[in-house]
């Protein structure tokens, strides 16, 4: 059976379940272990990754032992995930502050 839209992830949830599975290991992390821990498949990994680079939040590493590319986590997408994790918890703690609809928000990393 076809799982309802509803209950697919955004493309936000899979970027931040990448970046997720980047800082839990602290190390670089081979992509086999990215498509299990972010529950992925092989083409939506690298669908994923691309924009994650180019933006920035995560840069390719050296990894031996087999010879290869591992993926980290930068100190900027480190900042991502933080932010993220910080509006979740903020969300969930029913503490949200409502601002007037004419105020201005940063919305630039």
């Amino acid at each position: 059976m076809h799982k309802k839209t509803a209950d697919r992830r955004s493309r936000l949830e899979m970027d931040l379940a990448i970046l997720d599975s980047l800082a839990r290991k602290g190390e670089p992390v081979r992509p086999s272990n990215i498509l299990r821990t972010a529950n992925l498949s092989w083409d939506g990994l690298i669908e994923h990754l691309k924009p994650l680079l180019a933006s920035e939040l995560v840069k390719p590493v050296a990894v031996h032992r087999p010879e290869g590319t591992g993926y980290a986590l930068t100190p900027k997408g480190n900042e991502v995930l933080s932010l993220y994790t910080r509006l979740v918890a903020l969300l969930r703690s029913n503490e949200v502050v409502a601002y007037p609809a004419n105020s201005e928000f940063r919305t630039e990393f």
